[in-house]
């Protein structure tokens, strides 16, 4: 469900990509989340090697509320980071758990 809520998230950002070389160096970061986020909530989706992509999509999160949402205030509800810290703390708990019964790491692991 994260992962597809993450994919969905990420439309805007990739119509940055296609500027990003005439971009300044935080717009040049969200269009890096753009790429981090498309490919890895794609590969969170299927569940291909879904711990180290949890991993780097928590810090990729918790990167963007600390430098999108923090210096607004503290407190998520009141700075509009309620997403970021669900999402950074829902793929720390992936990198912990792994992807699952169902994920292709498990299938391939099988072989």
């Amino acid at each position: 469900m994260s992962s597809t809520l993450l994919l969905e998230d990420t439309q805007d950002q990739m119509r940055l990509l296609r500027k990003i070389i005439r971009l300044s160096w935080p717009e040049q970061c969200g269009g890096a989340a753009g790429v981090i986020e498309t490919v890895g909530g794609a590969l969170m989706l299927v569940g291909l090697m879904s711990r180290p992509v949890a991993f780097i999509l928590s810090g990729e999160m918790a990167f963007a509320y600390f430098m999108a949402h923090a210096p607004q205030g503290f407190w998520p509800v009141l700075n509009h980071g309620e997403a970021a810290v669900f999402y950074c703390f829902a793929f720390l708990y992936f990198s912990a758990a792994g992807g699952g019964p169902w994920s292709l790491d498990r299938m391939l692991r099988k072989v």
